[in-house]
């Protein structure tokens, strides 16, 4: 029983030195076939704290002149509201 378990255990033993058990071979993944499914769409990026904040402040500014009432958090939340579509759109202003 005792060779048969060193088969079981699939020991390795180097001279006189302490018998360790062998690494285990790993067989490798298949390679991922790319298909329509496994693709990612192409998003557009989010627009930048910078971007948001210069089209925030002109948003206020038209806003000031036309003596609409509103707040800095509505511009800011309109500015990067028209950001995200333009980029979905694909138009650059």
């Amino acid at each position: 029983m005792a060779a048969s378990k060193k088969q079981e255990l699939n020991i390795v033993s180097s001279g006189g030195a302490t018998a360790r058990p062998a690494k285990e071979k790993r067989a490798k993944a298949p390679a991922r076939r790319t298909t329509r499914s496994t693709r990612k769409t192409a998003e557009a990026p989010a627009p930048t704290h910078e971007e948001i904040s210069v089209r925030a402040y002109f948003l206020a500014q038209k806003r000031a002149q036309a003596g609409l009432p509103g707040s800095p958090e509505d511009d800011w939340l309109k500015a990067e509201q028209e950001l995200r579509e333009e980029r979905q759109s694909g138009v650059n202003r």
